[in-house]
């Protein structure tokens, strides 16, 4: 059974159910390598974004069910929009509202919503764009039919609610190119997608592909067509192949072209840009400062076999200067141990000049975790803590919790924090424990995390400013096994939490539906509780959130809307083709 909850208006909520968990994997590294630029050291200011604004919604009606339609999605070409049913999907049954008072924690049955919903009145009803068998889509979660965008699409990124970036393989004269696109207002009546990148890469005549991950492109696929967007959605960086310069010996290949850095605006003012040259290795991951100066990236010879592979930390300025390396692979020495980015994961910005990361080696079980400092005039990062496994970053705390891992087993051993502002020591720092008794973290939004304790009941706890536990906490969802796989998202304004487990029947005695959203409090908003498995959660603004999951052997994209009026479920896309909600970081 399918159900929502009648409320005031609320959110958007979006479940895509598939045959494969395609968990987002923590980011692979690259590595170490020289270029033509001038290496210097930085300096930087930081640009605060503007408070979004919030607005509360009216009261919802019953709600409506809006059964499954048969055919093939219309596809959009630049040309304009071809009607046609969406694809094959399974009916849902009415169910109607329930009038009763919800208690504040979710152990009662699932029923009604408690208190007003707000939504920043931008991000009401955003778009949703998918990979679909290689094909990009788009759905609109309050209209008829999911349209699709383009074919054989490498990778994308969404701009906003409504526009999309994408890398393309198209055929261009005698060659087969891919090509970095803009296309605004996808599916509405639009233009013809704008080509920002005419060239980034080329598709190799079969004779001279070679096997493994470099076959297709001459460059490894885990560098190829990668997109950052910039924190005002106004510019993307992505890597584009170096085509005329010499080729290098990488792990596929001994004639393996390397990838450069490059940039565009989104407003077509002016022609997409080289960054950082490249003519010996694989520049991967970009990765924008918050506040929009530069861009991180990592560079290597080759991504490894599972065995790892060493990685180096560079950064560039977005009009192109002040290149410089950062660190790695050599991270230095403690306990006794020599430690390795190999390789690097895990990139994250914590400040204009501050920037996490993780490392893999075959030291310890569980990754350290550092902080490069850049204004510190360092290669050596600072070592937060050896015994880092999931990690999440609280700004308003300026702090990181992660769970504690044994070094030697990688048993999880409760949720702890640590701080970043340590300046000038390269020890490892004090670390404050949250619970001792949690086996898993699963977010942070501004002062409060979700974890989940030995017994497998997921808690919502507030941190002060110290890092540990302050008031209660809160129960969100219903105790599973211990062994079920569990997710759970913050909603990026922290006022909800989207919750998702693994199979029902592995679940425990008293689970809770298998999708549910919850406000902070606990008390329940919306939840489906016929699913055969949850999956990959992922909000797209403060009003839709999506489940990726499998169910049936067929994937399903499911939209919950309790956005103002009667609240509606609805099957988006069904089939048997594997959906992706993004990239893969």
């Amino acid at each position: 059974m399918l159900r929502a909850i009648k409320g005031r208006a609320g959110i958007w909520l979006v479940i895509t159910v598939g045959l494969s968990l395609l968990l987002s994997a923590c980011a692979e590294s690259g590595g170490l390598n020289s270029t033509s630029q001038a290496v210097i050291p930085f300096a930087g200011a930081t640009t605060p974004a503007p408070a979004s604004s919030t607005a509360s919604l009216t009261t919802a009606a019953p709600i409506t069910t809006v059964a499954a339609q048969t055919s093939a999605p219309p596809l959009f070409d630049g040309s304009g929009v071809t009607t046609a049913a969406a694809p094959t999907a399974a009916a849902l049954t009415t169910v109607p509202a329930d009038t009763s008072t919800l208690a504040p924690t979710p152990t009662v049955p699932v029923g009604t919503v408690v208190a007003p919903l707000t939504v920043a009145p931008a991000q009401l009803n955003p778009s949703v764009f998918y990979l679909r068998d290689d094909a990009l889509y788009r759905v609109q979660p309050t209209g008829n039919k999911p349209v699709l965008v383009a074919q054989k699409v490498l990778n994308f990124v969404q701009v906003g609610g409504t526009d999309v970036v994408y890398m393309q393989q198209v055929t261009s004269g005698a060659e087969i190119v891919v090509q970095l696109r803009l296309l605004k207002e996808a599916g509405v009546n639009v233009a013809t997608p704008k080509v920002l990148d005419e060239r980034a890469f080329v598709l190799l005549p079969v004779a001279q592909r070679t096997k493994g991950p470099v076959e297709e492109y001459g460059s490894d696929r885990r560098a190829v067509g990668e997109l950052a967007l910039s924190p005002d959605n106004s510019q993307v960086a992505y890597t584009r192949a170096n085509l005329s310069g010499p080729t290098f010996g990488g792990l596929g290949s001994e004639k393996e072209h390397p990838t450069e850095l490059w940039f565009a605006v989104l407003d077509g003012s002016a022609p997409a840009r080289k960054l950082v040259p490249n003519d010996k290795d694989y520049i991967a991951r970009p990765l924008w400062s918050s506040d929009g100066n530069r861009i991180a990236f990592i560079r290597t010879t080759n991504f490894g076999t599972g065995a790892g592979y060493p990685t180096a930390i560079w950064s560039v300025y977005k009009d192109g200067t002040r290149l410089a390396y950062l660190t790695g692979p050599k991270l230095g020495q403690y306990n006794g141990s020599t430690f390795e980015a190999s390789p690097a994961i895990n990139l994250k910005w914590v400040g204009p000049m501050a920037l996490s990361f993780q490392s893999f080696s075959q030291t310890t079980a569980a990754p350290p975790l550092w902080l490069h400092d850049l204004s510190q005039n360092s290669d050596l990062p600072r070592l937060l803590t050896l015994e880092s496994g999931q990690t999440y970053f609280c700004p308003q705390l300026r702090r990181f919790v992660f769970v504690k891992q044994d070094l030697k087993t990688g048993e999880a051993n409760g949720v702890f924090s640590v701080g970043i502002d340590k300046p000038g020591d390269a020890a490892p720092s004090v670390l404050t424990a949250v619970d001792g008794g949690a086996k898993a973290l699963l977010g942070c939004s501004d002062n409060t995390i979700l974890y989940r304790d030995g017994s497998g009941q997921t808690y919502a706890q507030r941190l002060n400013e110290s890092g540990s536990a302050e008031g209660a906490k809160v129960k969100v969802a219903g105790a599973v096994k211990p062994s079920v796989s569990l997710q759970g998202v913050f909603s990026p304004d922290g006022k909800y939490i989207a919750v998702a487990h693994g199979y029902l029947s592995d679940s425990g005695a008293n689970p809770g539906p298998l999708l549910a959203v919850y406000r902070a409090d606990g008390s329940l908003v919306a939840s489906l509780d016929d699913l055969s498995n949850g999956g990959t959660l992922k909000w797209f603004g403060n009003g839709v959130v999506v489940l990726l999951a499998s169910t049936n052997n067929s994937d399903q994209l499911v939209g919950v809307s309790l956005n103002g009026g009667a609240p509606v479920i609805k099957v988006l896309d069904s089939g048997k083709g594997l959906l992706k909600l993004g990239p893969d970081r």
